[in-house]
């Protein structure tokens, strides 16, 4: 805004017109308005005001009071003022309300006020609104600001900038306060200070997700083999704008981990696919070699009892034969009764002889005749008597085969029993083998949770240490810069201070103050002591350092909280000591290396259990072997004694 010309007419002090050409006075530059109290400097000020805003600064009423006393009872109190503002020159002609002689009768009469604006366009005035409410909208626009807001940027109050200079700093806050209207930049202070804090939690938040997402990030390349992991040693200290590189590098190191993975686990599939095959055919041969060997023992068995069998053989063949010689047997029972006959006769003869019977030739001759024909038939009966005698000889020898393969019999049982209380107990020792190596994956799975746990924890216990010892610090480097910034503020204090002791320095006795403008200086400032812009500056540069310490240790400290929030996050209640931890990892690891164990001996502990097995089929198969050998003894007991019976005399 700048101002040409302005008119008063019965304003204020003024009783006739007084009109000042600005544009004349600001040809030398910087112009001054001086007088003596009462001379109506503060008036030329209120007519500016009445012009553009109807009214004056302070607490008098709109427009009441403004006509001068002085001036001629019929004359019309009016201000006119020429200005440009947003590059369009206006002339405004403002009258207030005021009080007239009436021209009939006696008393007065209340003439309103009035106003006028006129805008120069191509130079020519063109009327732009005669309505209080239209003028004050155009010069609102063009303006930008209301009487407060003018009188306090564009006026300054007189007298208070000698007090601004000499005030302390809280002083100088309050009093510009008072001066300025900063209740806009308030709010704007206000509005930024809420969006600084949104936009630090924002940050905080995503800082707080960042760090648990890079993390998390860490324990999973942590577990990643061959050293995939290692681009970052640390994510946490990565910069934010480095993290993308990071992750590329990362993502291809995996990626070629991957297909390499993928290569390896292909061909060991197909190893395993043919090692599966090889074992198939290897159970297979083993199973034909098993059965090879107990055929080759059974044909062992065989030839060791091949005599046995053709004694038993010939045993029956001799059964056989005398179940044929019955007939032949009884032939001899009944020439065994003709011979006890004829004995008992030939008794009877000699008894004869003895008493000296009739022994003349031809009794004599009968009874040798008869004696030929017994002789005949003992000879035939002692034939019979020999093959009788060598059958029950035969049959001897089968019922002590028969009490040998029973023998046998029982001794196979026996092994037969032991074999299969061997083969449960196999069993059994199998199903523990079995039950303690089903829980290598469940305790495997465990020791990895235990480790990362007491990894964990001891990270956790680590970030409270780091935690602890940062809010330690963080107090004295909090006194430290409030100190620094104290020190600054004093500085700067005495720097104002200075300033009016060094411009009443230059003031000479009858020279008109820069500030007042006064000719007289009863009581110009002292200077306490000297402090520079350069020390100003030096305690400016050390409070930053302070600030920049301190605020390093505070984002050091929120990081450590957001870590330590992290880990007890990824704890998730667990709550067992670091001692508890160890000792339960490693009952763990002892129990996971047991399972390990017992996986490694079920192959053993199997083959004992098919071992056992087979030494109860082998132990089966004698078993049915001699059965059927005591069925054949038993046939030939059964034939000699059937001769026996036919043999035994009556």
């Amino acid at each position: 805004m700048r101002l040409h010309t302005l008119s008063a007419t019965a304003f204020g002090p003024f009783a006739e017109t007084v009109t000042l050409d600005f544009d004349g006075l600001s040809r030398a530059g910087l112009f001054l308005i001086r007088g003596a109290t009462g001379a109506g400097k503060t008036s030329l000020l209120d007519a500016v005001c009445f012009a553009l805003f109807a009214s004056v600064p302070g607490p008098r009423p709109a427009g009441r009071g403004l006509r001068s006393d002085h001036a001629a009872r019929d004359a019309v109190p009016s201000v006119t003022l020429e200005l440009t503002a947003a590059r369009r020159r206006f002339r405004v002609t403002r009258s207030p309300e005021f009080a007239r002689p009436k021209k009939r009768g006696v008393g007065e009469t209340r003439t309103p006020a009035r106003v006028e604006l006129h805008e120069l366009v191509q130079g020519r005035w063109v009327p732009r609104g005669s309505r209080h409410d239209e003028v004050a909208l155009v010069l609102a626009d063009v303006l930008g600001m209301g009487l407060e807001q003018f009188s306090r940027v564009v006026l300054l109050p007189q007298g208070d900038f000698a007090a601004f200079l000499r005030s302390t700093a809280e002083d100088r806050r309050v009093l510009l306060e008072r001066l300025f209207d900063i209740s806009r930049f308030t709010g704007i202070e206000e509005w930024l200070a809420d969006e600084r804090r949104a936009g630090a939690a924002l940050v905080h938040q995503g800082g707080a997700a960042l760090s648990t997402d890079l993390s998390r990030l860490g324990d999973v390349l942590d577990r990643v083999p061959g050293g995939t992991g290692d681009v970052v040693e640390d994510w946490a200290l990565l910069a934010v704008e480095e993290i993308p590189a990071g992750l590329a590098a990362v993502a291809e190191r995996v990626g070629r981990h991957a297909a390499e993975t993928l290569a390896a686990f292909d061909a060991a599939s197909a190893a395993d696919t043919q090692a599966h095959g090889a074992t198939l055919r290897a159970e297979g041969l083993a199973e034909l070699h098993a059965r090879a060997g107990r055929a080759a023992g059974r044909l062992a068995g065989l030839d060791a009892d091949a005599e046995m069998h053709d004694r038993a053989r010939r045993q029956v063949a001799g059964a056989e034969g005398a179940s044929r010689c019955a007939g032949d047997l009884r032939a001899l029972r009944r020439a065994e009764a003709a011979a006890g006959t004829a004995a008992a006769e030939l008794a009877a003869a000699g008894r004869d002889l003895g008493r000296g019977g009739d022994w003349s030739p031809d009794v004599s001759g009968q009874w040798l005749a008869d004696l030929g024909g017994y002789e005949d038939c003992l000879g035939e009966a002692q034939r019979v008597a020999q093959a009788v005698s060598l059958r029950v000889t035969r049959l001897g020898g089968a019922e002590r085969r028969t009490a040998h393969v029973r023998r046998l019999l029982d001794t196979v049982a026996e092994r037969l029993t032991r074999s299969s209380e061997l083969v449960t107990a196999r069993e059994r020792e199998l199903a523990d083998v079995d039950a303690v190596a089903g829980r290598f994956d469940l305790l495997q799975g465990e020791v990895d949770h235990l480790e990362t746990v007491l990894r964990l924890r001891g990270d956790l216990d680590a970030a409270r240490a780091e935690a602890a010892r940062l809010e330690a610090l963080v107090p004295a480097a909090r006194g430290v810069e409030q100190d620094a910034r104290a020190a600054l503020l004093d500085q700067r204090g005495a720097r104002l201070e200075g300033m009016a002791a060094e411009l009443a320095a230059t003031l000479r006795q009858g020279d008109a103050c820069p500030v007042c403008g006064s000719p007289e200086h009863p009581a110009p400032a002292q200077r306490a002591r000297v402090v520079t812009a350069a020390d100003v500056a030096v305690a400016d540069r050390l409070w930053i350092v302070r600030r920049s310490e301190l605020t390093q240790l505070e984002r050091e400290l929120d990081g450590q909280r957001q870590h330590l929030a992290t880990r007890t996050g990824d704890l998730d209640g667990e709550t067992r000591e670091p001692d508890e931890l160890s000792a339960a990892l490693a009952t763990t690891q002892a129990l996971r290396d047991g399972s390990d164990a017992a996986r490694s001996r079920r192959g053993a502990v199997a083959a004992a259990a098919r071992e056992a097995v087979a030494a109860v089929t082998a132990a089966g198969d004698a078993r049915t072997e001699l059965i059927a050998e005591q069925l054949v003894v038993t046939a030939v007991s059964s034939s000699g004694a059937q001769v026996q019976a036919v043999g035994s005399p009556r």
